[in-house]
This record gives structure tokens, sequence and C-alpha cells, in this order.
């Protein structure tokens, strides 16, 4: 099961990220800005919008992310609510799930 922690900012979620709130592999939930993320010790965002996330830029592989190596689970629940919810996909994540056959 993977937790799903809710933040009123893209700043609280990377510090939860940093201060031992939320451990690695993690969903970031930040609902006004439409940013889902992953956490890491430098969190991605899977959505296009990425407020103070990190992001990856259009052209890059999703074998190349290294949270997607490292959490792919993550990643596909992350892609699935961000399309639930109508909320653009950074292209990566989009083409992971797409070679997964989802």
């Amino acid at each position: 099961m993977i937790t799903m922690h809710a933040f009123s900012t893209t700043s609280k979620a990377y510090d939860g990220c940093n201060n031992g709130k939320v451990k690695n592999g993690e969903l970031l939930f930040i609902a006004h800005r439409k940013v889902i993320g992953i956490a890491d010790t430098w969190p991605v965002a899977i959505t296009k919008e990425e407020g103070t996330l990190h992001g990856v830029r259009d052209g890059v592989r999703w074998e190349e992310v290294e949270v997607a190596r490292r959490f792919p689970e993550a990643v596909r629940m992350a892609v699935r609510m961000a399309n639930e919810l109508d909320w653009e996909v950074a292209a990566w994540a989009n083409e992971m799930l797409l070679e997964a056959g989802e």
C-alpha cells in the first residue's frame, strides 16, 4: 500500500520529504496547484504542473527518471489519480503507463 500525503503548497510537500515526515516513494498531493508527486530527496512531479517539486523536461524517457525506476507502483498510482482528476500528466509518466499497456 502506498501512502499519500496532502499539502497546502508544493514547498511544504518538498519540506516534508526532507524532514522525515514523508518516506521516499510516497505520494505528494497538492490539490490547489494540481500537482501530484513522488517523494524522494528531490521529489518529482508526475504532473505537468510542478510548483517547487522537480520536473522532467520533455523528451526524457521514463527509464531515465530515477523515481520511475525506484518506485514504479507509486508512479502508476499517481498517474491514475491525475488522470481521474483530469490534471495534465508529464510526458514521461504517461509514456510509462502506455508502455505497460495501462
